[in-house]
């Protein structure tokens, strides 16, 4: 990358957000992608709602949830189960490929990514931001933070994030090889999850027990909490 170089928009992040942005934004203007580590690369999994796919990337989805569970101290213990009738499915994302053909349209498109290239500062001005990483200073007309929860540009302007949050979750795939029982494929078990719910509950900031069923010998076990 070259300092001199003026970009019409700085990306400080090159995470699912910021690389998404990026892909759209460098089919039109040039476009910079500061990442901490090496864009692309991700240990996380998601589903999303269909209609945020286009024929771009739908191929890169699969399967998905088609029922919700619930149980919650509110509910006394009893379960909730509703089918996802807005969509057939909320698909599951192949997260790594995604991520990996963002990075690869962004620099086809002629803009760039600069892996382990940390964000330090930015200053402001009638043309644009100037932008301090521990790879050197870069100039763009426009910076968009996508940084994630822990936000050096939030800390920079001192933002009042009272009322905001944010869900954290981590979990691992585990394999059975006699099955799931009475559990199908695309079943999503949410527990103690109502805003009324008694101790315990995410309304008081505490861990959650989920699961989702990937295929007929895969689940998903996680725990999610919420961070403010």
């Amino acid at each position: 990358m070259r300092n001199s170089d003026t970009f019409d928009a700085i990306i400080v992040g090159g995470g699912p957000a910021g690389l998404a942005v990026a892909s759209e934004l460098s089919a039109r203007h040039r476009v910079l992608v500061l990442e901490k580590g090496v864009a692309g690369e991700t240990d996380r999994f998601w589903f999303v709602p269909p209609d945020v796919l286009d024929g771009t990337t739908s191929p890169y989805s699969y399967g998905g949830v088609t029922r919700f569970l619930t149980r919650t101290y509110s509910m006394q213990g009893d379960d909730l189960v509703w089918r996802a009738r807005l969509f057939d499915r909320y698909p599951y994302i192949r997260d790594r490929e995604l991520l990996r053909h963002w990075v690869d349209t962004v620099r086809a498109n002629g803009s760039l990514i600069g892996d382990r290239c940390s964000y330090l500062d930015h200053e402001t001005d009638d043309d644009g931001v100037t932008v301090t990483t521990d790879g050197g200073t870069f100039r763009g007309r426009l910076l968009i933070d996508a940084s994630g929860f822990d936000s050096p540009v939030v800390k920079k302007y001192g933002i009042d994030r009272d009322g905001f949050y944010w869900w954290s979750v981590y979990g691992a795939i585990g394999d059975h090889p006699d099955g799931l029982g009475s559990m199908q494929v695309g079943d999503y078990m949410m527990w103690q999850t109502f805003a009324d719910a008694d101790h315990g509950s995410l309304n008081d900031g505490k861990p959650v027990f989920e699961y989702e069923i990937l295929d007929g010998r895969s689940s998903f076990s996680l725990i999610l909490y919420l961070r403010t």
